[in-house]
């Protein structure tokens, strides 16, 4: 029986000049070196979604009124991403939201509103490397709503089931203030 090492994710780039040495071991720990070590280049290729973002960050909301947000997700890393995931939270403050696809014509996505807050989900798959995706989404701000926050979040899966990045970003709305 022969005992697999499953491998690890590298970092973002080029690895020059590490020694790769495979080898192998057994269920019962005797190890089996049949390759010589040599030095080679290994490069690691990897997307990067870290500067995805929505705009604006802030704003001051008026009850009733519907706004508008940008999404943006580029792929900055050196390969294409796999399984590209987009999510939107918005709290409980909004409703009558409403979105498009984005910038991939083949983005599906869903909205499920609820009392709690709501979300909108976009499925955009494989993003290629150096390129943006982008959508927008519009909610009407409710009367006496009480949360007022969104959050994007976008995760990628790479193909081998590992390597996966995410990252969030909160925008926040204020109410604007009336009396009667």
């Amino acid at each position: 029986m022969y005992k697999r090492q499953l491998p690890t994710c590298a970092a973002l780039g080029n690895l020059n000049n590490n020694p790769a040495d495979m080898r192998y071991e057994d269920t019962c720990g005797m190890v089996y070196d049949d390759v010589t070590q040599v030095v080679n280049r290994i490069t690691v290729a990897k997307s990067n979604i870290s500067t995805a973002s929505q705009t604006p960050v802030t704003r001051t909301i008026e009850y009733g009124k519907t706004y508008t947000w940008t999404v943006r997700v580029p792929n900055t890393g050196n390969a294409a991403t796999n399984n590209l995931i987009v999510t939107e939270t918005l709290g409980a403050g909004w409703e009558g939201i409403a979105a498009v696809k984005g910038s991939l014509a083949s983005a599906i996505f869903t909205i499920t509103e609820g009392a709690g807050g709501s979300t909108i989900v976009w499925n955009i798959g494989r993003l290629a490397l150096g390129t943006t995706w982008t959508a927008t989404f519009s909610a009407k701000a409710e009367d006496l709503g009480t949360d007022y926050r969104n959050t994007l979040t976008a995760h990628t899966q790479c193909a081998t089931a590992g390597c996966g990045q995410s990252v969030a970003v909160p925008t926040y709305s204020s109410p604007l203030q009336d009396f009667n």
